[in-house]
């Protein structure tokens, strides 16, 4: 078996069904799907009643964080390789056989990630085997979830740094960009630009609230204090790799400088956006120049008051100085 895609779910039967019946559209016999439920308010395998030996549905005996249902549902793929698909999204089986294909002719790789809504016949496949390169691209890059792959032996050894508490479970949106940094150390990784996957739409998303995700629960994922705690957390599981240390401060310039965008110009954004904060249940408002600001002095305090990895005071300003000014000035080109 080459290909496990795991789809944990909860609640979404329409649109698993719909998924389900897409992806087994493909005529290849070497995937397998395997969707682990977390205790849906019905009966899954009557709600999808799909019979295809392809398919495998399992049934948690306990209810679990969004999250653990992600990592536990890879842990069940027999597959060579292992892919995370949401139940809110879509792939395709006429596009998922060329990606079978592409995967058999690379199985050596130790994982990677498929763009998502590709429409363009355009296919590109980059297989990344610099150290730079592979921190650039997969160096905690805060995906969206569906598209991660990983080979299955490399995963393995991955989930014992979750047993020593290297890297948390719960409560954590970004959990697959931490397996995919760590797996990147290890051997080639693929970025596959390619039509295969697609996510829910903005009027999909806004008219169905996020089961994981809200204010109520403290957790949203791109609100400034959790990005904060993201990079903290990112920081501290950088100092555990096994990467030469010049590497590593060069992934720390470029975790810096995403987050001093994240923290201004991407929350602006999805602030703004009507249909990410509905289904967020979160409130739309506009993120002020002024906001952004004491956002940026924020994230410098926090940053300099932080004992980061081995290099100096000097270094840490530089480092603070460039990503400031660099954030400045496309603030300045977005206004």
């Amino acid at each position: 078996m080459l290909l496990s895609i795991c789809i944990p779910t909860y609640n979404r039967h329409d649109k698993l069904k719909k998924t389900l019946i897409d992806i087994l559209q493909a005529k290849s016999q070497d995937f397998e799907i395997f969707v682990l439920d977390n205790q849906s308010a019905y009966n899954i395998n009557d709600a999808i009643n799909i019979d295809d030996s392809r398919l495998k549905v399992k049934i948690r005996n306990d209810s679990v964080s969004g999250p653990k249902n992600c990592l536990d549902c890879l842990t069940y793929g027999t597959g060579r390789f292992v892919m995370l698909l949401l139940d809110k999204d879509l792939i395709t089986g006429k596009q998922l056989d060329y990606f079978i294909f592409i995967l058999n002719s690379y199985s050596y790789i130790c994982g990677g990630y498929c763009l998502q809504n590709r429409y363009k016949s355009t296919k590109k496949i980059n297989i990344i085997d610099k150290e730079e390169e592979k921190i650039k691209k997969f160096g905690y890059p805060c995906r969206h979830p569906s598209g991660y792959f990983f080979r299955k032996d490399c995963l393995n050894d991955v989930y014992q740094e979750c047993n020593k508490g290297n890297i948390q479970v719960d409560n954590n949106a970004f959990i697959f960009d931490f397996f995919q940094t760590s797996i990147s150390t290890k051997g080639d990784m693929m970025i596959y630009d390619a039509p295969l996957l697609y996510t829910e739409t903005l009027e999909d998303a806004q008219r169905t609230k996020s089961y994981t995700y809200s204010s109520e629960k403290n957790n949203l994922y791109f609100v400034p204090n959790e990005r904060l705690r993201y990079f903290d957390l990112f920081l501290s599981h950088l100092k555990t790799l096994d990467m030469q240390i010049l590497i590593q401060k060069k992934l720390l310039h470029i975790l810096y400088s995403r987050l001093l965008i994240d923290i201004t110009i991407v929350y602006r954004d999805i602030m703004r956006n009507k249909a990410i904060c509905k289904h967020n249940s979160i409130e739309s408002y506009e993120v002020s120049c002024n906001e952004m600001l004491h956002l940026l002095l924020k994230a410098m305090s926090h940053f300099l008051s932080m004992n980061v990895l081995s290099i100096s005071d000097e270094e840490k300003f530089l480092l603070i100085k460039t990503s400031f000014n660099d954030t400045l000035d496309k603030i300045i080109i977005v206004l």
